[in-house]
């Protein structure tokens, strides 16, 4: 077996370095080489010169799935991404990056659903930095696509299995798929409002770019495991994921997973309010997240804000749950009432006449 592979790695050398007589002679010699060949694209020159030539043929797609060349090529650059440079250099337009295909995917989509090279990411979003920002037509982000691919593959499924039983990951194979991850994700959220102008390290901000690329909730449950340290970054307005996960509330079939999962990583994120004076308890109740969900989590975490006022009516979290109305809202405003019945009897007639005024707002 091994000479037979040795055998078709020389014919495919041969034919590689376009040593065409050499190759003639071979399989005359050797015709059976012809059938375990794995040469699957043309000689780099010639696909280069033909670029040069013809510029416009990088963005002509095909009639079968309205593929690109320029797809095509990030399907085949596992080991190299001579191939994507070659055509991102001849490129008229950078915006030729940004062509979907029938699926709705670009380019980046290819490369990440192919196990792509790190540098053929990074040339496809050097040429147009967009092109992160580009979902198909059923709303998936190319960082979604990567983690798809990666627990597709055997290697890729057992590590991340392991790894959410607890299980150190310490593989190469993983390794690469974080570090693809970390720049899909970071070059996302850099592109949004809600980064902050300066950065200083922007894979900080991986947690808040996964989050908002809605990825699965097993990667945001492994990236908090990687790299706990991603869930104590804010982003502009000074929200720490946990805020994010509370007011957005990407995972609502899982989103207790979620919030624990954040929790376990920065137990101090649920005492912390963002610039506009909002702590995760609070955001919680004004998005109506019900008490089993996680809020309960939430609170827990941080008994002293039970007590902390809404910053826009001043109304304690259990008057704020009480408004919200519906069956939700009972079951909130009783809990929060059971840990802190005192907060019914005000301290001074001033302090009586504001619950009046407060909850008056509200009906």
């Amino acid at each position: 077996m091994a000479e037979e592979q040795g055998t078709s790695d020389e014919l495919d050398a041969l034919i590689e370095e376009q040593r065409w007589d050499s190759a003639f002679v071979r399989l005359l010699a050797n015709p059976d080489e012809a059938k375990k060949s794995r040469i699957r694209a043309t000689p780099f020159e010639l696909l280069d010169l033909v670029a040069s030539l013809y510029p416009d043929a990088i963005t002509m797609p095909d009639r079968r799935c309205n593929d690109t060349p320029l797809h095509l090529v990030c399907r085949q650059s596992q080991t190299s991404s001579k191939r994507v440079k070659a055509l991102l250099a001849h490129l008229k337009d950078p915006d030729g990056v940004l062509i979907r295909n029938r699926f709705g995917g670009t380019s980046l989509h290819s490369a990440a659903n192919h196990n792509a090279t790190i540098e053929t990411f990074r040339e496809l979003v050097r040429t147009n930095s967009r092109i992160v920002r580009v979902a198909t037509r059923e709303g998936v982000y190319a960082v979604a696509t990567l983690w798809h691919a990666y627990v597709q593959t055997i290697q890729g499924h057992m590590c991340i299995a392991h790894a959410l039983k607890g299980d150190n990951i310490s593989s190469e194979h993983f390794a690469r798929f974080w570090e693809k991850a970390k720049f899909l994700a970071s070059e996302y959220f850099r592109r949004t409002t809600a980064c902050p102008e300066e950065i200083d390290n922007r894979t900080r901000f991986v947690l808040h770019g996964l989050i908002q690329c809605n990825v699965d909730i097993s990667f945001f449950k492994i990236a908090l495991k990687i790299e706990p340290g991603l869930a104590i970054t804010p982003n502009a307005q000074g929200s720490l994921p946990l805020h994010i996960l509370v007011k957005d509330r990407p995972y609502r079939l899982k989103e207790r997973q979620a919030i624990v999962a954040a929790l376990q990583a920065y137990p101090r994120a649920a005492l912390i309010a963002n610039k506009a004076g909002y702590t995760p308890l609070l955001i919680a109740i004004g998005s109506k997240l019900p008490w089993e969900n996680g809020l309960d989590c939430i609170a827990n975490a941080a008994l002293s804000m039970i007590q902390r006022r809404d910053p826009l009516t001043g109304l304690f979290p259990f008057l704020l749950a009480a408004s919200n109305g519906g069956p939700m809202s009972v079951s909130t405003t009783y809990h929060l009432l059971s840990a802190r019945p005192d907060l019914l009897r005000p301290r001074d007639t001033a302090e009586t006449n504001f619950h009046v005024q407060s909850s008056s707002l509200y009906g």
